[in-house]
């Protein structure tokens, strides 16, 4: 995205700045094998930041039909500011309940 046109400064560092700070997948395996009890407020922070930034950025008139078509699927299985909230809190059955894969 950082490299992509028409995609406004602010939103640039926006990504930027949620780039930094957002867990890697070596961090989010750590996790589900760890079964931590929730996740850390600052990654609640972060998750909640970026979905925003990809609604803002899908919410574009002038963005390429396939970068609007890509944010939308990524929208449709990403989780809601009220699901990152409440994994913030506490999961009931592990963070492998919410985030394990499919068997």
């Amino acid at each position: 995205m950082q490299e992509r046109p028409g995609i406004p400064e602010d939103l640039r560092a926006r990504a930027a700045a949620i780039e930094r700070a957002y867990p890697t997948p070596a961090a989010v395996l750590r996790w589900i094998q760890d079964d931590i009890p929730r996740l850390p407020n600052e990654t609640a922070l972060c998750i909640d930041a970026a979905g925003s930034l990809f609604t803002d950025l899908r919410n574009m008139t002038d963005l390429g039909d396939d970068l609007r078509r890509e944010l939308l699927v990524v929208l449709r299985h990403y989780p809601s500011p009220v699901e990152v909230r409440a994994a913030a809190q506490s999961f009931f059955l592990g963070i492998g309940s919410w985030l394990a894969t499919e068997s």
